[in-house]
């Protein structure tokens, strides 16, 4: 799913770099990876990646982010390579799937200490996510990142559950 939506779909990776169509990073090695099924189908992924050797996915590259000195990198990770596949050509549903993918990581966050969530966001995520209340501190201006609209974002993830999970 990510070789198909990174290579050819928003065109962030050229594909003759992924001979065996299978879109991967230095950073997949220790991520912890979340799909989403519907029948036995793939209809969605994320990933949560980690700092490795002294930067987050999203501090690399000519487009990557600086991130604050405060932020306890030791116990954040990076929601990152968030695909939905489009069911039954229903926008609302990729978004409901990743959603769900985003609310699996989070859980899965929480459970295992993690404090910070940091991301490259999508401009429509962050937008929905903030209007039901998600508390994003945003870490500079909208921009473009690999051919796609994103907002640089850092959460501190006790605050996500008091104003969105705790009510």
């Amino acid at each position: 799913m990510r070789y198909q939506e990174y290579c050819h779909v928003i065109r962030a990776f050229d594909p003759e770099n992924f001979p065996d169509k299978l879109e991967s990073d230095r950073f997949d090695e220790e991520a912890i990876l979340f799909v989403g099924t519907m029948d036995d189908d793939r209809v969605g992924t994320i990933r949560l990646a980690f700092e490795n050797l002294g930067q987050f996915p999203m501090e690399t590259g000519k487009e990557g982010v600086a991130l604050p000195d405060w932020l306890p990198r030791r116990t954040t990770c990076e929601p990152s390579r968030l695909v939905g596949r489009i069911i039954e050509d229903s926008k609302q549903g990729v978004i409901q799937q990743s959603l769900l993918l985003i609310e699996a990581a989070f859980r899965w966050s929480m459970a295992h200490n993690i404090t910070h969530w940091v991301c490259n966001l999508q401009t429509k995520y962050y937008h929905f996510l903030k209007q039901v209340g998600w508390p994003f501190i945003v870490l500079g201006p909208a921009q473009t990142y690999y051919n796609t609209n994103i907002t640089p974002v850092a959460l501190v993830l006790r605050e996500v559950y008091e104003k969105v999970y705790a009510k």
